[in-house]
């Protein structure tokens, strides 16, 4: 009864130091807030937390919530979320992986003031980039041509964006291939079910089109890579 009840002591008194964490019977280990944000121009960055697998980050214009990303990055440009001359600032927690479990959200950030002039050349900016883009969509599965870097761990291949974010549950077009990214944000191969239509994808995770034979049997794919019945 007494090796019980130190048991129990000692469990609560990390619980309250707020170092552990039990899911379903196993004890993680709790990452630490992140205590040190700050902002160059409109991009939002913050401390590096050891063991974070990546971070959650939320925008607010004042008290209210304008947009929340998941990064692999300790930064974000938040520019296109800038739709309104007002005061942002936004929070950070890191998220955990296997051993460890997600941390706490962080206090606010320091204010950015975001003028109607800033919004102004913002939309023209874009406005230009819309007027440029017109015709150059490639045809597939996705929507854009995405730009960064390609990353592999001990999982798989991801991809990178410049902004620290990566594809997830979509697909993306790298260097004019299309590849399908799942869930876990890792590139996947073989077939692929999406939006009621079927794709494959080969050993080097791109998209086929034309005929390509799977397993021996010959199938039809179309130009946008879904399988023609």
């Amino acid at each position: 009864m007494k090796i019980k009840k130190f048991a129990v002591l000692l469990l609560s008194f990390a619980l309250a130091a707020g170092s552990l964490i039990t899911v379903h019977g196993a004890t993680k280990e709790r990452l630490p807030e992140v205590s040190d944000l700050w902002w160059e121009d409109e991009v939002a960055h913050w401390e590096e937390v050891d063991d974070a697998y990546k971070y959650e980050v939320t925008l607010y214009r004042n008290s209210s919530k304008v947009k929340t990303i998941e990064t692999k990055n300790t930064k974000y440009n938040f520019e296109n979320a800038f739709t309104k001359a007002d005061s942002y600032r936004f929070k950070v927690r890191p998220l955990g992986k296997g051993e460890f479990s997600d941390g706490p959200w962080s206090s606010y950030s320091e204010e950015i003031d975001i003028s109607q002039t800033y919004i102004n050349n913002l939309e023209e900016e874009r406005e230009r980039n819309k007027a440029a883009s017109v015709g150059k969509g490639a045809k597939g599965p996705g929507e854009t041509e995405t730009a960064g870097e390609w990353v592999q761990d001990q999982n798989g291949w991801w991809y990178k964006n410049a902004d620290g974010t990566y594809p997830a549950s979509t697909w993306a077009q790298v260097n004019g291939v299309w590849y399908f990214f799942g869930e876990d944000g890792y590139m996947k191969t073989g077939w692929i079910n999406w939006k009621n239509k079927q794709y494959y994808c080969d050993a080097s995770g791109a998209m086929v089109t034309g005929t390509y034979t799977v397993e021996g049997v010959a199938h039809n794919f179309a130009g946008d890579g879904a399988l023609m019945q």
